[in-house]
């Protein structure tokens, strides 16, 4: 389908993703999203809508309750966010919500506003 790039649903483990940065999506720590996204799931409320590989990067696909869209939980290469975009389209999402690094291009999507998020690296 035009627009999903390189997205490949598949199910993955923290293993898979530990050792890569949380490029889209960090709310909380990379661990707590993805506890979050696979381990505390609300069913019916809150869960996974969809998660798998989309060109070097693992990602998640999270319903938000109570508003249109999708939020969207990137692991890897901010590269492959465009890729995701077009995949969270391709399944019918029209707004997708997420957090960026503040140098990271939008892609022409609109910015909500800017939040400084402090973050300390857990050993």
């Amino acid at each position: 389908m035009k627009g999903e790039g390189k997205a490949e649903p598949t199910a993955f483990s923290w293993d898979d993703v530990k050792e890569l940065e949380l490029v889209a999506g960090r709310f909380q720590s990379s661990y707590s999203m993805y506890f979050s996204a696979f381990k505390d799931s609300i069913a019916g409320i809150h869960y996974t809508v969809e998660s798998g590989r989309v060109g070097e990067s693992y990602y998640a696909l999270r319903n938000l309750p109570g508003r249109e869209g999708v939020a969207v939980l990137l692991w890897g290469r901010v590269e492959d966010l465009k890729p995701l975009l077009g995949r969270a389209r391709a399944l019918g999402f029209k707004r997708a919500l997420t957090v960026l690094p503040g140098e990271v291009e939008s892609f022409g999507a609109e910015k909500i506003r800017k939040i400084k998020i402090l973050a300390k690296e857990l050993t």
